[in-house]
């Protein structure tokens, strides 16, 4: 979860956006303490990324799997030393410096992760093909996706769509799996294969390797070893950015595969300003959201008024580091686009004090935003009228922040859990 920007050796924080000065040189007592900050920091992590899991799952409906027995729940809670072995890199998405080791779909019915041993494991709802098991049977436990013989596991990431899921390999290749030809085609001839369904985890054609992979309501996109993306899946909104909308089937290379006239299914290339490079990926329904190696933010697609050319959404002031929906984080500083669709705003103190999680109530004259110090992201949304409503904040002092779901005034049930991985993977789970 630590898709934030580091603070420098020798830098001390001026404000909550992040931004530092620098001293003449680290001394040792300042060595020190950064040693310090930092082994605290890996402690608290792991505790509080667990929580931020179950509290989504709960509000996703996918808490259920964990129901049982209070005798089985005591049992839970004397294995929490187990925690140490699990691989958490982060569950926030977004970065190609970070592995995305969980991700819950679109529909908020099946989720995946990726275990210590690179082995990929899903569970929930399987219609769509989602759970990569060769038939479409709905498990509530976790269960290893379908790998041929010999298969040596190496999955580094996971990302979870609406109707496919992608997994990103060791090596930079990309698998994907599920409806709505979620792996593309594997040439650019109208004669190359393309398969609109894929019940198990089948490669995607792409120019290099690949070091970061995200996934949209019917598309995808890649950030490769060079720093470009290609994209591939439904363009009829211009979500893949290519610079065109797929309407007819006439525009550009659409329609070449399968007469499926609203879709490019080889991977093509988003357009990217000219001099810049990719470094982060924000896929959500039918629009794509681009972070820049200089902080810039780019989007296209149907919530961005159906631009089909990534345009900026950020100003010269505001450096991205991660993003998620709407909503996008610059040092700490919480980030919602604005009613237009066409550029981010910072949110408003309102209340409380520094670095507290504020609540959106709903049938009442407040509308509370969520403060500066947001250390990363988890499904979450800030309106443009700055109410926070779905999702949680996880805060620099580690304090945790939910919006309201769409079915009550605010989160109306807190979950705190354990998740631990016995024998080889299967997810357990404490529920209060």
């Amino acid at each position: 979860m630590a898709n934030r920007r580091f603070q420098p050796l020798g830098a001390d924080y001026t404000d909550l956006s992040g931004r530092y000065s620098m001293s003449r040189g680290p001394s040792d007592t300042l060595m020190d303490r950064i040693a310090e900050f930092r082994n605290r920091q890996r402690a608290t992590t792991k505790a509080v990324t667990l929580a931020i899991l179950m509290i989504i799952m709960d509000m996703s409906g996918l808490s259920g799997v964990y129901a049982g027995d209070q005798e089985e729940l005591d049992e839970r809670q004397e294995k929490r030393g187990t925690l140490s072995n699990l691989n958490m890199p982060g569950f926030q998405s977004g970065l190609a410096s970070t592995n995305q080791t969980f991700d819950i779909g679109e529909s908020g019915q099946h989720a995946c992760m990726v275990l210590d041993d690179q082995s990929l494991w899903c569970w929930g709802y399987n219609g769509h093909y989602g759970l990569g098991q060769l038939n479409s049977t709905d498990s509530e436990n976790p269960i290893p996706v379908y790998r041929d013989s010999g298969w040596a596991e190496q999955t580094v990431a996971v990302s979870l769509g609406f109707y496919h899921n992608c997994e990103l390999l060791t090596f930079g290749t990309v698998q994907c799996w599920g409806q709505s030809y979620p792996a593309g085609a594997q040439g650019p001839l109208s004669s190359d294969t393309a398969s609109q369904l894929q019940n198990s985890p089948s490669p995607v054609t792409l120019d290099s390797a690949a070091v970061l992979v995200d996934s949209g309501r019917s598309h995808s996109c890649a950030i490769l070893d060079n720093g470009s993306v290609q994209c591939w899946g439904s363009n009829q909104y211009g979500q893949l950015g290519v610079g065109y909308q797929c309407v007819t089937g006439n525009e550009g290379v659409c329609g070449v595969h399968n007469n499926e006239i609203q879709s490019i299914l080889y991977p093509a290339y988003a357009i990217l300003p000219a001099g810049r490079t990719a470094v982060g990926l924000n896929l959500f329904h039918y629009s794509t959201c681009i972070i820049l190696d200089d902080g810039s933010y780019v989007c296209a697609g149907v919530n961005f008024g159906s631009a089909s050319t990534p345009f900026y959404l950020n100003d010269s002031e505001m450096h991205i580091d991660f993003a998620d929906s709407y909503t996008a984080v610059d040092g700490g500083d919480l980030l919602y686009v604005t009613s237009n669709y066409d550029e981010l705003e910072r949110t408003q103190m309102r209340y409380g004090g520094a670095r507290t999680p504020h609540f959106y109530q709903q049938n009442t004259s407040y509308i509370y935003a969520v403060e500066g110090g947001v250390r990363a992201l988890a499904g979450a949304t800030a309106n443009f009228d700055q109410s926070f409503e779905q999702g949680c904040i996880l805060l620099l002092n580690n304090s945790l922040g939910c919006g309201r779901n769409h079915y009550g005034p605010h989160v109306r049930r807190c979950v705190v859990g354990v998740v631990e991985v016995v024998g080889h993977g299967q997810l357990k789970g404490s529920v209060a």
